[in-house]
């Protein structure tokens, strides 16, 4: 396993680097880890793996380094993982991210999911059935056998999309197609910087703006002024956390995992959404089952939506 590990932090009052360093010279010692300890700090080294060592360094009771732990084994990253969980207690700020959020996953798996999976409401029905009517391009999602999990997920896929095409599009633009949804990007998303930005990341972005607002802080797109980089952080960590679990878990994509709350919307449809249509097979004249995903996919959608602080108040009126 190749990948650079991030962290910093400070200590509480209550605690110093010892504290920190004794922990870590009980790993090493456990798992036969190489080390060397002063008062302030400690260097951890991995025997018979190329890759620099695991290193804690205090100034005034502060940390901020990386590690770079190429090759090294998967058990021994896991128990790297461990041992960052294990002083995760002694700080008053901590913040540990790596390149494939390997550390958002085992948080997901260590502390509880604070997701609700909530049914829909009367509206909600509406809006599935009225999303439902609308043309749409299959090549877009429904390219594998739908007796495929995969399929299922597209299908839902293809559910998320059409909610936000009658959101984005006037009635008559029709089929819908992924093109025509980025006809209608803001020019101050992400997408609009970034040339390579993911075109779903694009358009999941662009329909926040268009008609959400954010807990108490009202319309989001109000709020980010143009450009997204002056969106407060806490809004900037809600919407990563959306189009990385949407597009990772309905709409076909790949990528890392970039904070906790996306580990957890992924735990979520791993635990929640993927038993509830697990076994189920469909082909393109069951009606019955592709509403059946498309009603299973809203339900994720708002659950998901709810428990970052996005509240749907429709598309503004011009």
């Amino acid at each position: 396993m190749g990948l650079t590990i991030f962290y910093k932090g400070a200590l509480k009052e209550t605690k110093s680097p010892k504290d920190v360093i004794d922990i870590a010279t009980a790993f090493a010692k456990e798992e036969h880890w190489s080390f060397e300890a002063a008062e302030d700090r400690i260097l951890i080294d991995f025997p018979g793996v190329r890759c620099e060592g695991l290193g804690f360094t205090f100034f005034d009771g502060t940390m901020n380094t990386w590690s770079k732990l190429h090759s090294l084994p998967p058990e021994d990253f896991n128990r790297v993982l461990d041992l960052f969980y294990a002083i995760k207690p002694l700080f008053s700020e901590y913040d540990v991210s790596d390149d494939f959020g390997l550390w958002f996953e085992y948080l997901a798996d260590k502390e509880p999911c604070n997701i609700a999976l909530r049914e829909l409401r009367e509206e909600e029905v509406l809006r599935v059935g009225e999303a439902l009517k609308r043309g749409f391009d299959e090549s877009l999602i429904m390219s594998c056998p739908l007796d495929d999990e995969n399929a299922r997920k597209y299908l839902k896929g293809e559910a998320l999309l059409r909610i936000i095409a009658d959101d984005l599009l006037d009635k008559g633009e029709e089929p819908l197609s992924i093109d025509l949804l980025l006809t209608k990007i803001n020019p101050g998303t992400m997408a609009a910087a970034y040339p390579l930005y993911l075109e779903t990341s694009a358009i999941l972005e662009n329909w926040l703006y268009e008609t959400m607002e954010y807990k108490d802080m009202g319309r989001l797109g109000d709020l980010y002024h143009g450009t997204f980089k002056e969106l407060p952080l806490c809004i900037k960590n809600s919407i990563w956390a959306f189009q990385n679990s949407m597009d990772n878990t309905l709409l076909g994509m790949s990528g890392p995992t970039v904070n906790l709350a996306d580990a957890q919307v992924r735990k979520l449809y791993a635990e929640e959404i993927f038993p509830l249509s697990e076994g189920h097979v469909i082909d393109k004249e069951d009606t019955a089952g592709i509403r059946s995903e498309a009603f299973l996919a809203y339900r994720y959608v708002v659950s998901v939506l709810d428990y970052l602080g996005f509240i749907y108040a429709g598309k503004q009126s011009e």
